[in-house]
């Protein structure tokens, strides 16, 4: 299942009567994104293309949707990161099968506002157990900037080096609370 392009619902490599033709037809059954606010949104329509990128030298695999938005749905919805999607993607005849993909959105990447009406970007995605075991959470009282923060966080509790792309995303709680989320975008400097 893997480099699948151009998904719509009609799908792809498919015969006259709707069955697979290949082992790399299928059709898009559904894409849904949950947003932090449990608000739940199909967006099978807005993607362009799906590349599904397995290998057996990763304990994962990583899944990039690549949308055309005529919605302002990033800034309507407010998207940063760890938000929920779920993709199903079905294929009948010879190769029938369902996959149901359960997926953490990591990145957002490759934005692009090309026109006023419209923005493209990639949702870049990995499989929910992998995102949940990268997690940290850090119960403690905090003070100080934001930015002595994040670096002690970095240096003491993340063990990264300076100029390294932090991999994590933490929750800090304490008696002091500050909500702190470190993503895969964040640098230490």
């Amino acid at each position: 299942m893997s480099n699948l392009k151009n998904p719509s619902t009609k799908g792809s490599d498919l015969s006259r009567d709707g069955k697979t033709i290949s082992s790399f037809g299928y059709t898009l059954e559904k894409t849904i994104l949950t947003t932090h606010s449990g608000e739940k949104i199909e967006i099978s329509n807005l993607v362009n293309n799906i590349l599904i990128d397995e290998t057996l030298y990763t304990p994962y695999s990583k899944v990039t949707f690549q949308i055309v938005d005529a919605t302002a749905l990033l800034e309507t919805l407010d998207i940063r990161g760890d938000e929920e999607i779920e993709c199903v993607l079905k294929r009948t005849g010879n190769f029938e099968g369902k996959f149901n993909l359960k997926l953490k959105i990591a990145e957002i990447a490759a934005y692009v506002k090309k026109d006023i009406g419209k923005q493209f970007y990639k949702l870049v995605c990995i499989q929910e157990h992998m995102y949940e075991n990268q997690k940290v959470i850090l119960s403690r009282s905090f003070e100080g900037s934001a930015s002595s923060l994040i670096n002690g966080i970095c240096r003491n509790d993340l063990k990264i080096g300076f100029g390294k792309t932090i991999k994590y995303h933490c929750e800090i709680e304490g008696t002091n609370k500050r909500n702190i989320s470190i993503s895969k975008t964040d640098i230490c400097n």
